[in-house]
């Protein structure tokens, strides 16, 4: 197992990765049919503008896992907002046209549902593994690099603030 920077070649992987991992792992078709939009909201800011927070997990030539996570907070706050409003035009569109009605009764639990929000300021992380090699210290070796990799882009000898959902069932592991 090999952990690695991010490369160009990889953006596929990761945003296939990022559908399959989805909800718990079941995957993204369990809820929601649209894996370019959920991917692009998923993704697109750390590989356009934080490709240096990105790290994989390669096994035998093939992304197996990755970490993709923000180390400029304020750059992230104000570049994901315009990102998220890039995509409306298609979410519309495809919400009028296109979605199943699977799809747009998720799009309105999404809407009604409060979701946590981290401190301001905070420092966050996506960390996504395919099936197989989950449970085998893929994503423990990922944060290491990462956090190892935050803690020198900010020159900060301890990390005092991050912030982390997760499923209660994996409240063990942390």
């Amino acid at each position: 197992m090999k952990i690695r920077r991010y490369g160009a070649s990889d953006k596929a992987a990761i945003r296939k990765i990022c559908n399959d991992t989805s909800f718990q792992g079941r995957g993204l078709h369990v809820l929601f049919s649209d894996e370019k939009l959920w991917a692009t909201m998923f993704t697109r800011y750390y590989t356009l503008f934080e490709k240096k927070s990105i790290f994989v997990a390669e096994e035998k030539g093939k992304v197996v896992g990755y970490i993709a996570g923000c180390v400029n907070i304020k750059r992230y706050e104000l570049l994901s907002k315009l990102i998220m409003l890039s995509l409306v035009p298609r979410f519309l569109f495809n919400y009028l046209f296109v979605y199943s009605k699977k799809d747009k009764e998720f799009i309105k639990k999404v809407f009604s549902t409060d979701v946590p929000k981290g401190p301001k300021g905070c420092l966050h992380f996506h960390r996504n593994v395919v099936e197989g090699y989950r449970g085998k210290g893929v994503g423990t070796k990922l944060k290491k690099v990462f956090f190892n990799y935050v803690k020198k882009a900010t020159k900060k000898k301890k990390l005092s603030r991050g912030f982390m959902t997760f499923d209660k069932k994996k409240l063990k592991r942390y």
